[in-house]
């Protein structure tokens, strides 16, 4: 919400810059508008900082999210996972294949040049 203020912000600061130029009587108006615009826009960072931070608790699986997406329940991360992660079946067959071949790493070895081109 408060980018959308910060837009309307910048599109009054315009109209105020050219009332000045102009010596218009509506200088004033939209001079009144851009303060309470960007006093809105603080407000609508603010609040959105207040539910990121309240989404952030130590231990809440939400707790890596955006100021653009709204916190996801824990219902619709089980439903993500079970949709387009395979569930349980996708870690089930990683143990499985890790058993079927005991002998090779996990991981394989990284390859590094003793050398960088520029």
């Amino acid at each position: 919400m408060g980018y959308l203020f910060l837009l309307l912000a910048s599109a009054l600061l315009g109209l105020f810059v050219e009332a000045l130029a102009y010596r218009s009587g509506w200088a004033a108006v939209a001079g009144v508008a851009l303060g309470g615009s960007l006093v809105a826009a603080v407000v609508g960072f603010r609040k959105g900082a207040v539910k990121l931070a309240q989404s952030r608790r130590e231990g809440d699986p939400r707790h890596n999210v955006s100021i653009f997406s709204e916190p996801l329940r824990q219902e619709e991360v089980d439903q993500y996972y079970v949709n387009y992660r395979g569930g349980q079946r996708r870690a089930q067959s990683a143990v499985t294949l890790r058993a079927s071949r005991p002998n090779q790493s996990e991981a394989p070895e990284a390859v590094v040049p003793s050398r960088l081109s520029a």
